[in-house]
C-alpha cells in the first residue's frame, strides 16, 4: 500500500510504504485522505477519508505510477488552483533568490 499526499503544505502530502507508516508517522488523528493502492487500508485515517484503489495482480511499477498520476490530477482539478496562482510569483521569487532564469511555463 502506498498512501499519497500532495499539494504543498495547503493541503498535507506524504507517500509511504505500510512498513513505513508502522512509524509513529500517523499519531496525531487527521482527516487527511488516505489512498491505498494494492492493498486496502484498514487501520490507518478514519474510515471516510480512505479511498482504496485495487490493481490488478501484475500491476508493476509503470502501472502504479501512471494510475497514482491520474487519480492525483483528479484530486488536484477537485481543489483550488492555488499552484496555477502563484506559478508566476514563485518563479519571480526562485530566480532572485537562486539567481537563475526559469520561466512558469516550459517552452
Amino acid at each position: 500500500m502506498i498512501n499519497i499526499f500532495l499539494l504543498s503544505r495547503r493541503i498535507a502530502r506524504d507517500i509511504e510504504t505500510i512498513e513505513y507508516m508502522k512509524h509513529a508517522t500517523t499519531v496525531v488523528p487527521s482527516h487527511e485522505l488516505f489512498v491505498s493502492f494494492g492493498v486496502e487500508d484498514t487501520i490507518l485515517g478514519n474510515k471516510e477519508n480512505n479511498f482504496y484503489v485495487p490493481l490488478p495482480k501484475n500491476a508493476d511499477y509503470g502501472m502504479v505510477m501512471a494510475i497514482g498520476y491520474y487519480i492525483i490530477g483528479k484530486i488536484q482539478k477537485s481543489q483550488h488552483h492555488w499552484f496555477k496562482e502563484n506559478l508566476v510569483a514563485y518563479t519571480e521569487r526562485a530566480n532572485k533568490l537562486f539567481k537563475t532564469g526559469i520561466k512558469p511555463i516550459v517552452e
